[in-house]
């Protein structure tokens, strides 16, 4: 298993290392500020039209803990189900 995870990270850093792409990185993280103000339009969509939709989170997710990761799903979709 360790050395498949080495064989990952060896190819996304290749990826990573492409001529232009930490430009391109750069741009994408800054024109993440422009996306909170659409939210609650992103959320009006999916309370209107209930598209099938999958969401992924792991229990080991550093970044969203499981409360925060339900949270904005359960106000926009009150059906859903979690497991």
């Amino acid at each position: 298993m360790r050395y498949f995870r080495i064989a990952l990270l060896v190819h996304d850093q290749a990826l990573l290392d492409r001529p232009g792409n930490a430009e391109i990185q750069m741009d994408l993280f800054y024109d993440y500020r422009t996306n909170p103000p659409l939210y609650p339009h992103v959320q009006a969509y999916f309370r209107k039209h209930r598209p099938p939709t999958l969401i992924v989170w792991g229990k080991n997710d550093k970044i969203s803990s499981r409360p925060t990761a339900l949270t904005p799903t359960s106000a926009t979709c009150p059906t859903s189900s979690f497991t």
